[in-house]
């Protein structure tokens, strides 16, 4: 498997490329994620619209860790995936 890294590749054709697959990989990315916090909220019966100081704290706290380690998790199985991709394609 070759590196994600824009700066691997070997023409600047390539690292065109590779810089618009990256912009296309961050919108689908940043777009399942907001569509899955709103899901995770629901499941914690978390209103996204009440400020945060008139949550429970509790509550709060786990649903920040759940957005981070899904925003860590989406964008690993991305990269990995970038990563076979451009190995694949030779990109």
């Amino acid at each position: 498997m070759q590196s994600f890294n824009i700066s691997d590749a070997k023409t600047e054709k390539n690292k065109n490329t590779r810089k618009f697959i990256h912009i296309i990989n961050a919108a689908i990315v940043t777009s399942v994620f907001v569509i899955l916090l709103r899901l995770v909220a629901k499941l914690l019966s978390i209103n996204p619209d009440l400020p945060i100081r008139s949550m429970d704290g509790g509550m709060v706290g786990l649903f920040l860790l759940s957005m981070l380690i899904l925003l860590v998790l989406l964008f690993g199985l991305s990269l990995f995936i970038l990563g076979y991709i451009f190995g694949k394609l030779r990109v």
